[in-house]
């Protein structure tokens, strides 16, 4: 049976064991990594408002501004096979796709698709593209942890972390938000201020682009914990669809998945309602209560 971890971080432990006692959720002590990031202006007031955001792909196109790519890592199967006939090609040129995007070597760029022909990879580079963030800035440590700051579209800020251990465990932690509402004092992003949900093909894009690389030293991402930017259970639709992505597409357990919370009761009955109802595939949940 597979195991999505989902770890809180909160100060109010006692009314949170009261809360979830009725869901039968088991509580443990733990502590939360805290990884400072990089100073950004925060946003203004105006823009700390709760937008609608949308998948890149449901972007009609006549809102699309100028160029814009639909992000390959943020496609359904059913929008892959969509993409591939509108540019005239059979469907069976979707899974081509998806063998360069997943498997080994992986594909950077649509043009490194040998497979596809010449003609098409020219037309499918013109609407789409292997990721839509640009690394704006990376530290590395001596231990070989990679600290990442990711350019969205908007020019929004988003930063990841690739930890690598002894044990050839690789983890990513990302981000579900631009910025954080939660406002936690012991918190740098708490400070920060809320400017947007990220949608579910940036959340998964993070995990997905820090996998290929490890493939590409014969390597496999094998971990990954939402305990980036942002509260996840305050985007939890692109939260737990970015997390099925990652067990789908990166064959990564959901026992080696960990969302992190500062308590969200009503999300968390409605993660555990979802596990008894199969679902997210009868996924065992512990949640880990940890005190700032």
């Amino acid at each position: 049976m597979g195991r999505l971890t989902v770890l809180l971080t909160t100060v109010m432990v006692p009314r949170a064991a009261r809360a979830l006692a009725p869901v039968g959720v088991r509580l443990f002590h733990g502590v939360r990594p805290h990884w400072q990031p990089w100073r950004l202006a925060p946003p203004s007031s105006a823009s700390r408002s709760r937008p609608t955001v949308r998948m890149l792909s449901a972007v009609p196109e006549a809102e699309q501004p100028r160029g814009f790519r639909l992000n390959l890592y943020g496609l359904t199967d059913a929008e892959l096979d969509a993409l591939v006939v509108e540019v005239g090609q059979p469907k069976y040129r979707a899974k081509q796709i998806k063998a360069w995007l997943y498997g080994s070597p992986p594909a950077r760029t649509i043009d490194d698709m040998l497979n596809l022909p010449l003609a098409f990879r020219a037309k499918l580079a013109g609407r789409a593209a292997v990721g839509t963030m640009q690394v704006a800035e990376e530290q590395v440590s001596k231990d070989g942890t990679r600290k990442r700051l990711w350019r969205c579209t908007d020019d929004s800020l988003i930063e990841s972390v690739l930890m690598p251990y002894d044990t050839n465990r690789r983890t990513a932690c990302i981000s579900s938000q631009v910025g954080c509402a939660m406002g936690c004092t012991f918190c740098a992003t708490g400070q920060m201020g809320f400017k947007r949900n990220l949608n579910e093909g940036e959340i998964f894009e993070q995990a997905a682009r820090f996998a290929a690389e490890l493939r590409e030293k014969d390597e496999r991402l094998s971990n990954v914990v939402f305990m980036g930017m942002g509260e996840p259970f305050r985007n939890y639709d692109a939260v737990l669809g970015a997390a099925r992505r990652i067990m789908r597409e990166l064959g990564i357990g959901a026992r080696h998945i960990t969302i992190s919370t500062v308590g969200l009761v009503p999300e968390i009955r409605r993660f555990a309602d979802e596990i008894a109802g199969g679902d997210l595939g009868a996924i065992h949940l512990d949640l880990d209560l940890a005190q700032s």
